[in-house]
């Protein structure tokens, strides 16, 4: 049962799938989450880590406030709230429950990384073939950037950590099917990546700028899919004119206009978590004007997540909420060049990812890589480098660590 649960949670990260749309997209990994969610509950002792407790209470009360005397609706409070809180539990007694090191854990998804990897480049050139067009690599997940975010903290780790011609090759498939996913958030992530690596050299913080510069004119020379996001971003933005943006384009702008206009309404508490869209839909007419967009279709595009973990946070949880996002980044990174501080900063490159594009509370990943975030910092304080794949059971039982 202990193996099931590992793999067909590393399964899981890779399951953003949407099986069918109601008022609600029920998604493949929430029957894999319900279904082994009882058999890691059978291992708890009834105790959590006081923080956590302090964040979940925080995040229902405060959410709560805002249907009582705000905004916001109960069904979208309801929706998000416990999708935020059964989904952190459940990672949090994954975790609890293994015997495996999160180092470990984490080599796990790395390596399940790179055969989604090899499955989506072979599923592009078939697509490809059949539809006489280049079809982006996105794999089992929904779209190609939801692919390259995920698949960035594998291509940090092998990068980062010893040249063997295993970790070369691995590398360089994971490298080769984010650049095919054509995605603009999964080159911005490469660019990170590259800084990051080169600020270990002594030379690093002179050359990283110039290289990650030079490789931003390359790519915006040579793709097309690129320098579109990139000149429409830019005009758009200094215009404040989103009739003419693509739909990402006008996806990021729009919600950042309106998570603007939520910050400078509430500016300390937001409007409560899932009250984006109640923001959205009273601040975009200002944005668009009497004219509004030729395609109605795409209005109200991310009216539910703003495009962007960072925006939807600004609107939803106001300068508390990017405080304590800012402050959990900073309390648990862990530095240094060891494999600790190697997964480490794999996982900082998909926060930034995560904040600048995903704007979901509850991706399947996202309590998967906080959780490993949390603990390989706490191991690395507790027990020092020298034990840095000490087992995650022998100190997740000590309360103070967390």
């Amino acid at each position: 049962m202990r193996k099931y649960i590992l793999y067909s949670t590393i399964l899981l990260i890779f399951l953003d799938t949407v099986i069918f749309s109601t008022s609600v997209d029920i998604k493949t990994f929430y029957f894999i989450l319900l279904f082994n969610f009882p058999c890691v509950l059978l291992t708890w002792n009834f105790k959590l880590p006081k923080i956590y407790i302090i964040t979940l209470t925080y995040l229902w009360i405060s959410g709560l406030l805002e249907v009582v005397f705000g905004p916001d609706m109960f069904s979208l409070y309801l929706k998000e709230v416990m999708g935020i809180t059964i989904t952190s539990s459940y990672f949090y007694l994954f975790f609890k429950y293994q015997k495996r090191s999160p180092g470990e854990i984490f080599d796990l998804y790395a390596r399940a990384s790179v055969w989604v990897c090899i499955f989506g480049i072979l599923l592009s050139s078939i697509e490809s073939l059949v539809m006489h067009a280049f079809v982006p690599v996105k794999s089992i997940l929904i779209e190609p950037s939801d692919f390259a975010i995920v698949m960035l903290p594998a291509f940090y780790y092998y990068a980062s950590a010893e040249k063997t011609r295993e970790h070369r090759r691995r590398m360089w498939t994971i490298l080769a099917a984010i650049l095919l996913s054509v995605s603009s958030v999964g080159i911005l992530g490469i660019f990170l990546s590259v800084a990051l690596l080169l600020r270990r050299k002594s030379w690093g913080l002179f050359f990283a700028p110039v290289l990650v510069g030079v490789l931003f004119v390359f790519t915006y020379a040579s793709s097309e899919h690129f320098r579109l996001r990139v000149d429409d971003t830019v005009q758009s933005a200094s215009t404040l004119d989103v009739s003419d943006a693509n739909p990402s384009t006008y996806a990021l702008l729009s919600n950042a206009y309106v998570a603007a206009r939520a910050l400078q309404e509430r500016p300390i508490f937001g409007y409560g978590v899932g009250g984006h869209v109640v923001a959205h839909s009273k601040y975009l007419g200002d944005l668009l004007g009497p004219v509004g967009l030729a395609d109605d279709t795409i209005i109200n595009l991310n009216d539910r997540d703003a495009n962007s973990l960072f925006l939807r946070a600004m609107s939803e949880f106001g300068l508390v909420g990017i405080a304590l996002i800012i402050f959990f980044i900073v309390k648990f990174w862990t530095s240094g060049n060891t494999i600790n501080s190697n997964i480490s900063t794999a996982i900082f490159i998909y926060f930034c990812m995560i904040l600048l594009r995903s704007g979901k509370w509850f991706n399947p990943e996202v309590y998967f890589f906080v959780w490993i975030y949390v603990l390989v910092s706490r191991q690395a304080v507790t027990v020092g480098a020298r034990h840095a794949q000490t087992k995650v059971s022998h100190w997740i039982k000590v309360p103070q660590i967390i």
